[in-house]
């Protein structure tokens, strides 16, 4: 299993205070609720027992599945690498002057993967220089929402940067570092003249695995790791972009 540097306890995104802020969830569990107050026999109660029983499901399935969300997602598919890579989830970092945030950082002998998680459905597009993108959302295919948002490439561009800093900083210099941006599946697409990777959930380790190992990589890893950590500051907010609308 890959080894994880930094904080363990972000390596999984946890969903339950979201379940108390969905009027959804908090309606499910108001008819359940209602139905143990009024019921007044074995039946009833066992009635009511069963109507729990169902919206718990429906809740789990909703809110918890990790099916739904690419995060953890990434997490277990990463997880699968062997003990040669190193995995740093979720990092606010900074050299000092600038600061930004990354989904995944993997230090391993085929070199740095720095990887930023769109976790949506529907299409992106944009030019590489254009400070805004047009985002068709089809989170709901019935309900398709025309929205504005922030350039994602920029975002990734800026941590990059920030990676190769701190590097410098260590005298860490001439490693291969890739930026990459990791989607759930063909629902999600990005419509850019960027030469930024795409890559498929289902793809990810298969595409680490493609490059070649380097050899300075493996006595360079804990130092690599070091540095980059180094410059936290913090834990990534987890967005999956910033809107400007």
């Amino acid at each position: 299993m890959a080894v994880i540097k930094g904080y363990r306890t972000t390596c999984k995104r946890s969903y339950y205070k979201e379940l108390f802020k969905n009027p959804f969830g908090i309606f499910l569990l108001g008819i359940c609720l209602i139905f143990f107050v009024v019921a007044n026999s074995f039946h009833t109660y066992l009635a009511a027992t069963g109507l729990l029983f169902i919206c718990l499901i429906i809740i789990i399935i909703a809110y918890f599945g990790e099916e739904l969300h690419l995060h953890n997602r990434v997490f277990r598919k990463l997880s699968q690498l062997d003990d040669h890579y190193f995995i740093l989830p979720y990092l606010k970092i900074s050299d000092g002057f600038e600061q930004s945030c990354t989904s995944y950082i993997i230090i391993s002998p085929k070199g740095i993967f720095n990887i930023k998680l769109l976790d949506f459905s529907g299409i992106l597009k944009g030019n590489e220089d254009d400070s805004v993108w047009q985002f068709a959302d089809a989170h709901n295919a019935y309900n398709i929402q025309h929205k504005k948002i922030k350039n994602p490439v920029t975002k990734l561009r800026h941590s990059q940067k920030i990676i190769e800093s701190l590097l410098e900083k260590n005298h860490i210099n001439y490693l291969f570092l890739r930026s990459i941006f990791v989607v759930k599946n063909t629902n999600s697409s990005i419509k850019c003249n960027t030469d930024v990777p795409v890559v498929r959930l289902k793809d990810l380790n298969s595409y680490i695995m493609s490059y070649a190992d380097r050899p300075n990589m493996i006595f360079l890893k804990e130092d690599v790791a070091t540095s980059i950590l180094n410059g936290h500051k913090g834990h990534c907010c987890l967005k999956m972009f910033c809107s400007v609308e």
